[in-house]
């Protein structure tokens, strides 16, 4: 269980984070989620997936319907959240693949979510780069994630294969120093803003020939 001071601490930075975000205008919003999705298909991480898990975007995250369009129009499979027990501590989610006309649904937490689809299954891609594509509130330079406080996503990747590349699309604003992260909290691979990226780990099995692309890539962007 958290230290009070420290949950205390990350009760206040998701206050601040959220009311920030709602403070961009609709224009600032939509550029800046545009130049989040740019930077990050400069990279490789995309392309060389096999396999998306994305989220749909609530309560002023970045806009990622550009990355759901290139999914869609390339076939590459995309698979968003959906929670499985409700509001409740110890609650799950899975992720279900999302599809042109996949029909979708508000939950518990104001999110859209999937009302049916194919479940993802971590097991049937083992060997296959599975690119995350991670929410949250704030972000450090060390891989340190803040999210909304309900431990989804760490409960679900503590079960999860480990080929997971985690990529967070996260405004520059998000990005913060330092983090009063715990040894539970999950961390992040790849930190993109419209501002910068910070580069923490490849996918494992990256080719020496890959890490090399993607150093030159580093230096452009």
């Amino acid at each position: 269980m958290a230290e009070p001071k420290t949950e205390s601490a990350k009760l206040r930075l998701r206050q601040q984070m959220i009311g920030r975000r709602s403070k961009q205008s609709a224009r600032e919003w939509k550029e800046n989620s545009l130049r989040i999705l740019k930077r990050y298909f400069q990279m490789p991480y995309y392309e060389q997936s096999d396999v998306v898990l994305a989220y749909l975007p609530a309560r002023g995250e970045p806009d990622l319907s550009g990355l759901f369009k290139r999914c869609f129009e390339e076939g590459k499979p995309v698979a968003v959240p959906k929670v499985l027990t409700g509001i409740r501590e110890g609650a799950g989610m899975e992720f279900i693949f999302l599809r042109p006309d996949s029909q979708t649904r508000e939950n518990a937490f104001q999110i859209q979510e999937p009302e049916e689809g194919e479940r993802f299954c971590d097991k049937e891609w083992r060997g296959k780069r599975i690119e995350l594509i991670l929410p949250g509130l704030c972000f450090d330079g060390g891989g340190g994630r803040l999210g909304y406080g309900g431990g989804y996503y760490d409960r679900y990747l503590a079960s999860c294969c480990k080929e997971i590349h985690k990529t967070a699309l996260a405004f520059a604003f998000q990005r913060v120093d330092t983090l009063p992260c715990e040894e539970h909290d999950i961390s992040y691979d790849l930190l993109v803003t419209e501002k910068e990226a910070v580069f923490l780990s490849y996918f494992d099995d990256k080719t020496e020939k890959e890490k090399n692309q993607e150093k030159c890539i580093r230096k452009l962007i």
